[in-house]
């Protein structure tokens, strides 16, 4: 199987996919994308009429606490994700979003695939009679639990905040201190 690098530098590397697995608070799981394909043994249902994962950005331009949001519109004519939402609930869910090149006309994977977004859900932002939309946020990667701390810091004159104040020990994390 070739390599995500290695159809896109292809003229025709497949049709890009991204898949949806929804892990519901109950332990249900719920598949979609665009087209209902199946990947690694799991059926993915067509129900993703809109998302925004292409608006993404992973830059260290994004400050320090930013986070993700990603949003999805499924289909929703036969209303079965709404009673998902009565009967369990959509907050809370954990999804897991990749990214794949799929050959639609042979049903299968053009490419392994990978991991572009992992998140929690909220509550649906929108519901109606034929539509559901979801979204779904990431905090930023890697920030420890810590202490709030609302007090403004000192500047020194070159810009960068020192703290001086109390007799707690500080650590810098970008822009942000911390209290260890």
């Amino acid at each position: 199987m070739s390599t995500i690098q290695e159809l896109k530098e292809l003229e025709t590397p497949g049709t890009p996919l991204f898949l949806f697995e929804c892990t519901l608070k109950s332990g249900d799981v719920q598949r979609w994308s665009t087209h209902k394909v199946t990947v690694d043994g799991h059926q993915y249902l067509a129900r993703v009429l809109k998302h925004n994962l292409f608006e993404l950005k992973s830059s260290s331009d994004t400050a320090t606490d930013a986070v993700a949001r990603v949003s999805i519109t499924l289909a929703n004519a036969d209303s079965f994700l709404s009673a998902i939402e009565r009967n369990i609930g959509w907050k809370g869910a954990q999804v897991t979003a990749k990214f794949l090149f799929f050959d639609l006309k042979n049903s299968v994977a053009a490419s392994d695939s990978t991991i572009v977004f992992r998140g929690m859900a909220n509550p649906p932002d929108e519901s109606n009679e034929s539509t559901l939309r979801l979204s779904f946020t990431q905090p930023a990667k890697n920030l420890p639990a810590r202490d709030s701390c609302s007090e403004t810091l000192p500047v020194d004159v070159s810009g960068h905040a020192e703290p001086t104040f109390g007799s707690r020990n500080w650590r810098r994390e970008g822009p942000v201190f911390s209290i260890l």
